[in-house]
């Protein structure tokens, strides 16, 4: 007599519908966000034909040596150096400025392998980590990369007017990791190395230069929008 075979067909197809495990999402360490924030970050000396030198940040735009800055820092230089991780240095020249929304963009005439355009990410909410790299004091003089800092997120769509500048800025982040003079037109940047924003305000406390862990940066989103309207000569 001929053995039936329905168990074993039943057994292949039991075991056709198992599901195959899920492939674990890949999540950057804390050190590959922070390799990635500093390959899109710079500092800038400024020379504004005063007697001491001014101090900035810039983010890295495109592989042809554009890099995006708050107006303030460059507003009426003389000349702009670029300080680059390795004790690289190169001179750079604004090539298209918008005052009233705080953003100029510079051309560098050295462009590192190393160097890589910032990625915009998708966004973020109350509480996200934020790494904020940066030029605090001009502090890369002294040589290696650009400062790194952490905080997190603390609010969202901040819209105020700058006592001191009458700048009118829309929809910032606000964030409390650690931003003195020199942070402006740096990068903030989440844990996987991807653009947050641009640091362009510190809410300092009065009579006082250091950070009060109230910092401001416009969105990436609208600066990169607005960044690549004004490499389009728009």
């Amino acid at each position: 007599m001929r053995v039936p075979c329905l168990p074993l067909v039943m057994l292949l197809l039991t075991a056709s519908c198992v599901s195959a495990p899920a492939t674990p999402e890949i999540v950057p360490s804390a050190a590959t966000g922070i390799e990635r924030a500093l390959q899109s970050s710079v500092s800038l000396v400024v020379d504004d034909g005063g007697r001491a030198d001014g101090f900035g940040s810039a983010i890295v735009l495109n592989e042809q040596g554009y890099l995006v800055t708050a107006h303030h820092v460059v507003d009426g230089a003389m000349g702009i150096t670029v300080l680059m991780a390795g004790g690289r240095a190169a001179v750079a020249r604004v090539v298209a400025e918008d005052p009233v929304g705080d953003i100029a963009i510079l051309q560098t005439t050295f462009v590192p392998e190393a160097m890589v355009p910032a990625t915009a990410a998708s966004g973020c909410a109350v509480g996200d980590e934020v790494i904020s790299v940066g030029n605090p004091f001009g502090t890369s003089r002294l040589g290696g990369s650009p400062s790194v800092a952490r905080g997190i997120v603390s609010a969202s769509s901040r819209s105020f007017v700058s006592e001191k500048t009458g700048r009118v800025y829309l929809d910032c982040i606000q964030h409390d990791a650690p931003t003195n003079p020199g942070n402006s037109g740096g990068g903030i940047f989440n844990a996987r190395g991807q653009l947050l924003g641009m640091n362009v305000l510190i809410n300092t406390p009065q009579d006082t230069a250091s950070e009060s862990g109230v910092a401001f940066a416009l969105p990436a989103s609208s600066l990169l929008y607005a960044a690549q309207r004004l490499l389009a000569g728009e």
